[in-house]
């Protein structure tokens, strides 16, 4: 059964605590998840090059003290148990960049500092590609589901392929792609607090 255009525009309308944090860092994800995340109605949190974690966590924090976190949607790169924040393309990023499991022990404690700002029911979705990918992305989910006592879940494949098929600049037709923005394209993986 298709989806009607009014279903569409409901999936992917942006309501009071819904927050999306980009990693503008990759000037693509500005061009295209900024743009559609604002058509939307979202007021989405820019992560720039020497943001760090800190910062995502105090402007979420900021904007929860008016709306509890329902969804939090971080858009950037990845790879299994990685998710980039404010490091663009880099598969290495610094420390307090990305959240990972690599450098979960050091961050653990400045992502702790969320717990209490998710609604009941509230959730996250880690928006790069193959985030939730193997043991890696489960272990990260996991850490992260634990940690904020919210479901959290991740694409085990390539999101937003329209990126990879054709350029975003150069009169390609986006209106297809925009809602993978709100959405993950394939199969997922999610983990629930123990």
């Amino acid at each position: 059964m298709a989806i009607g255009i009014s279903k569409v525009t409901a999936i992917n309308s942006v309501d009071a605590g819904y927050y999306d944090v980009i990693d503008t860092v990759d000037p693509g994800l500005i061009l295209s998840e900024t743009a559609w995340i604002v058509e939307a109605g979202g007021k989405p949190i820019l992560m720039r090059d020497g943001d760090t974690i800190n910062k995502m966590v105090n402007l979420l924090i900021e904007r929860a003290l008016t709306e509890p976190i329902k969804m939090l949607r971080i858009h950037g790169h990845g790879k299994p148990g990685l998710q980039a924040i404010a490091s663009g393309k880099s598969t290495k990023p610094a420390p307090l960049v990305a959240i990972g499991n690599y450098n979960f022990s050091k961050i653990q404690s400045e992502l702790s500092r969320l717990s209490g700002y998710f609604s009941t029911n509230g959730e996250v979705h880690l928006m790069g590609c193959n985030v939730g990918e193997g043991k890696k992305g489960q272990n990260l989910l996991q850490n992260l589901a634990n940690l904020w006592r919210v479901s959290v879940t991740a694409g085990v494949q390539t999101q937003w392929a329209c990126s990879i098929i054709t350029p975003v600049i150069g009169g390609m037709d986006t209106t297809s792609c925009k809602y993978s923005t709100f959405a993950f394209e394939g199969p997922t993986e999610t983990a629930f607090p123990k």
